[in-house]
């Protein structure tokens, strides 16, 4: 069998992004990160406390950075890329409905999350880390909007407590 022409992989290629357009625009910067000078354990404070100043309810912390550090050994990682990293994730039932009516597969964006963390080598530098939903629909913009506020505030607090 022959190798595909060139012809057929760039309309191939055209067919794959008319048919995927959105997901390829939104891979161009699927989180977005902030910085601030503090511990982890005063920005979790921080954005939990504006979470629920958001009326919503900051749910399960995942210690990421734990499950990394305990699993690498049996991977033969040598170095942790984190000095600490937690994911706290959180949700609004008024925009998980206004996301999943205007698509259900937005389900993926439930439970919201924010992710922290600091790097083995700079421990004193808070990341702060989420998914961008993107802005190209009602509810996706909504939710975006809500996520750079929660982020943009923590960061505003953290630089002038």
């Amino acid at each position: 069998m022959n190798p595909p022409s060139p012809f057929a992989l760039l309309l191939s290629l055209i067919v794959f992004a008319a048919a995927h357009g959105n997901a390829i625009a939104e891979d161009a910067a699927p989180a977005r990160a902030l910085t601030a000078e503090t511990t982890l354990a005063t920005a979790r404070a921080v954005l939990q406390e504006v979470i629920q100043e958001e009326g919503l309810l900051a749910g399960q912390i995942a210690r990421v950075g734990d499950m990394l550090a305990r699993t690498g050994p049996s991977l033969g990682k040598t170095r942790n890329v984190f000095a600490e990293a937690e994911v706290v994730q959180f949700c609004s039932a008024r925009d998980a409905w206004q996301m999943t009516e205007e698509n259900p597969d937005q389900i993926a964006y439930c439970p919201l999350a924010i992710s922290l963390y600091t790097l083995a080598d700079s421990p004193g530098t808070v990341h702060i880390v989420y998914r961008f939903p993107g802005t190209d629909s009602p509810a996706r913009a909504h939710v975006a909007a809500l996520l750079n506020r929660i982020a943009a505030t923590v960061q505003q607090r953290l630089k002038h407590p």
